[in-house]
């Protein structure tokens, strides 16, 4: 008689725990909708990321402080090297034109972002996607860097800036940075300022007027949200940085590639979806006020993958090939009137 009470007892609580989890469903899933259509959150939702997920996520909290303004929309309009170079048609020839005016003038316009195909491949992860491209070093008439050209100037990131910081030998420029900083939290962790303490980037933003403001973040981020995700939060920090230093030209260097072996072995740290993330964030980039470096051509060996003899651990430079990445940043120097 006592079995059959338990057992008629748990079957009652099983039903109830079966209700109380679809219950629990169905009102997150309203509660959800009713978010974004709302308006409250600007979350987009896919084959990749179901409705629910997509709801209860909405937008990150980046603790970004007031006055970061209101979200670029996205540039990706660039061409490849093969549609900005065609001159067998008048749209070609037009193009053509555009970019050779892009290589002789110098100061700030609309620049369009000029792309090299990608071969077709199968993601390895939800969490990014083919593209079909990736970006190329902003067309511009860049200069040699002069003994004075650091001196206004503030590098922002992760472990890799850090790194730059501890062996680049470079001369004048700030440093901002952390191991294992993203998108996400940038700006409510506390960085290291280098030489000149530590403190929220947000802070630091506050204590001098800079020229230019060299950044580069994502290779944490590559198993951390989505590729649209990252790019629309990267574009949050880029939109805010410009807000509070209204007269900087923001050069965003694209994520360095990791080593072909280690990119083989991981389903996200790969250089593929390197290469999508780079493609989305660089659809914001207008040449008018931010400049995209891709300085993997420094780095990369025959497989165009980061050159395994440059690294010990597959993702950063070992300490003595950091000066392939300075020579690359002395030979991309910005002319004056960037930012005069």
């Amino acid at each position: 008689m006592k079995k059959r009470r338990d057992k008629k007892l748990k079957t009652v609580l099983d039903m109830k725990l079966t209700i109380l989890v679809i219950a629990s469903v169905v009102i997150m899933t309203l509660v959800g909708f009713i978010f974004v259509v709302s308006g409250k959150s600007k979350v987009g939702y896919g084959w990749k990321k179901p409705f629910v997920v997509a709801a209860l996520m909405g937008d990150r909290d980046m603790g970004l402080p007031e006055g970061e303004g209101e979200l670029a929309s996205h540039g990706d309009v660039g061409y490849t090297l093969e549609e900005a170079t065609a001159s067998d048609a008048t749209e070609g020839d037009a193009k053509e034109k555009l970019i050779k005016l892009c290589e002789e003038t110098p100061g700030r316009m609309n620049r369009p972002m000029l792309y090299e195909e990608v071969d077709s491949f199968e993601p390895r992860s939800a969490y990014y996607s083919y593209t079909g491209k990736k970006p190329l070093t902003t067309v511009y008439p860049y200069v040699d860097a002069d003994e004075q050209y650091y001196n206004d100037t503030l590098f922002i990131g992760d472990s890799r800036i850090e790194g730059l910081y501890s062996f680049g030998n470079m001369e004048g420029p700030d440093f901002c940075f952390k191991e294992g900083i993203n998108v996400f939290n940038i700006f409510t962790e506390a960085l290291d300022w280098g030489d000149n303490g530590s403190g929220k980037l947000s802070e630091l933003l506050t204590t001098k007027d800079y020229k230019k403001i060299y950044i580069m973040l994502g290779v944490n981020e590559l198993g951390k949200g989505y590729d649209y995700e990252y790019a629309v939060k990267y574009n949050e920090v880029l939109k805010y940085i410009r807000s509070v230093q209204k007269d900087a030209v923001i050069v965003v260097m694209g994520i360095m590639y990791v080593t072909k072996d280690y990119s083989d072995q991981n389903e996200v740290y790969n250089n593929d979806n390197i290469n999508a993330r780079n493609s989305l964030v660089a659809g914001y980039i207008n040449g008018n006020d931010t400049v995209y470096l891709d300085v993997n051509p420094a780095v990369v060996d025959e497989t165009g993958a980061l050159g395994a003899a440059y690294t010990n651990d597959g993702i950063h430079l070992s300490a003595e090939y950091y000066y392939l990445w300075v020579d690359f940043l002395n030979s991309h120097a910005l002319q004056k009137d960037m930012w005069e």
